[in-house]
């Protein structure tokens, strides 16, 4: 029995973030993988990742001039210029081989490794540029011993450059490049299966339109696109109708899947034709907890089921654990909040992922918010610039706006939102003005500023 269990009126009723604690005790890391640099993009290191070269290998200029010995240049003025001789050139990739004497100059680009001999990188702006006949006038001495960049300034062989949990963008990608890694150890991708349950729905993209004969099934859609999101390989498992037979019949696909998770919408409430926890006990499901005091979302549930099925080892006999199963609710708004709020740090965990939860930013309502006495809620808001002021609001920088009726079946007001205001438990009215926190879902929302330092 779970340690969590607790079969009592009412046990599982839990807050929020009793509810969140519970599901991330539960992360297992999926195991890793290794795969070629030039795949590596968007997955997770599973380990440090080491630099084996040191970079840069020598000393480089860090300005387009002549490298030079201070010694030769100190007192160096408009109206007392020193002459010095060059004797060649030091270009990335090219470097001068030689040792630089006294009275000598090597003309040097940025990148260009400093020769033996030489301290000192004065930038061409103080020079005449190099005169006809092999040699350079200095009018300034400001750059003696200035311009160097050392060896290794970037990395030393051994280096730790990126650690376990970071996820590669674009920067990470440069790093790898800069390394010459050619494969690296990342997690693999989380398999997300998702099924959605009821009589009524209907699958989209089909040539007829679903909501001649029923409802259009938006769930499976939107979560694929979360979980992938996420860093997730999303496996639609189709419609299970509402009868223990096409629940198993589903169920027994999720089994043959064998997926790190399973996202259930629908069918969990407390109606006759809420199915899905029977089926799921007839499969062998452990529960772990049912019902979260938030709005929307509150009938959502977690628990485990045996990844090799019905009376199986837990961990399917790899060692990998069992499909966590999460149950979502079936109205679409209810479905996407409660994952991105409790599913989607499991699932980054899952895969590896150091930071897991959504940014939060605080803003300003622009409207009065209406919460509850017993319930967190999460409200849609779209966010716009905020005139900062003086007042207790004044370095807020956005202010939020609901998008529309908050009804959890409705789907323009989940279209249009860049967040979730969050009014916590007890706090039943914000009045306009009155600061708000509100989680991020969209990083480019339209009331994003161009750059943090914006006004």
């Amino acid at each position: 029995m779970s340690r969590f269990r607790d079969d009592g009126p009412g046990a599982d009723w839990l807050d929020f973030e009793q509810a969140l604690d519970r599901i991330l005790d539960g992360v297992q890391t999926v195991p890793h993988e290794e795969v070629s640099a030039e795949e590596a993009g968007g997955r997770v290191t599973s380990h440090p990742v080491l630099a084996h070269r040191t970079l840069p290998p020598s000393a480089n200029s860090a300005m387009d001039g002549f490298a030079v010995r201070a010694g030769d240049v100190e007192g160096a003025a408009e109206s007392a210029p020193v002459d010095l001789r060059i004797v060649g050139d030091s270009l990335p990739g090219a470097p001068w081989k030689g040792t630089l004497g006294p009275g000598q100059a090597v003309r040097i680009m940025t990148g260009g490794p400093i020769p033996d001999g030489a301290d000192s990188v004065i930038r061409v702006e103080h020079t005449d540029g190099g005169r006809d006949g092999g040699a350079v006038r200095i009018h300034s001495d400001a750059d003696r011993l200035r311009h160097l960049r050392p060896a290794g300034e970037d990395m030393a062989a051994g280096d730790e450059v990126l650690p376990a949990g970071r996820r590669i963008g674009a920067g990470q990608v440069a790093v790898l490049a800069g390394i010459g890694a050619r494969t690296v150890r990342v997690h693999r991708r989380p398999r997300v299966a998702i099924l959605s349950t009821g009589d009524e729905l209907r699958p989209v993209g089909s040539d007829t339109d679903p909501w001649d004969e029923g409802v259009p099934d938006t769930n499976t859609p939107t979560l694929a696109r979360a979980v992938l999101e996420a860093g997730g390989i999303p496996l639609p498992m189709g419609i299970a109708r509402d009868s223990r037979a096409s629940l198993a019949e589903a169920l027994d696909r999720v089994t043959g899947a064998r997926p790190d998770l399973l996202l259930t919408t629908g069918g969990a409430s407390m109606g006759a034709a809420d199915l899905v926890k029977p089926a799921m006990a007839q499969a062998g499901y452990h529960s772990v907890f049912w019902r979260v005091k938030i709005r929307p979302g509150s009938p959502f549930s977690y628990g485990t089921l045996p990844r090799g099925g019905t009376g199986a080892d837990s961990s399917g006999g790899d060692g990998q654990g069992p499909t966590h199963v999460f149950g979502l609710p079936g109205n679409p708004v209810s479905s996407f909040v409660t994952f991105q709020l409790l599913v989607r740090p499991f699932l980054l965990a899952a895969g590896g992922r150091r930071h897991s939860f959504l940014p939060v930013v605080r803003a300003v309502a622009a409207e009065p918010l209406t919460g509850a006495r017993d319930l967190a809620v999460f409200l849609r808001v779209s966010l716009e610039p905020h005139e900062k002021g003086t007042g207790a609001g004044s370095e807020v920088r956005y202010r939020a706006r609901l998008t529309g009726a908050q009804g959890s079946g409705l789907l323009n007001s989940l279209g249009r939102a860049d967040g979730l205001a969050v009014l916590p438990r007890g706090i039943e009215r914000i009045e306009g003005g009155d600061r708000v926190d509100v989680v991020l879902l969209d990083g480019e929302g339209s009331g994003m500023p161009r750059t943090p330092l914006d006004p």
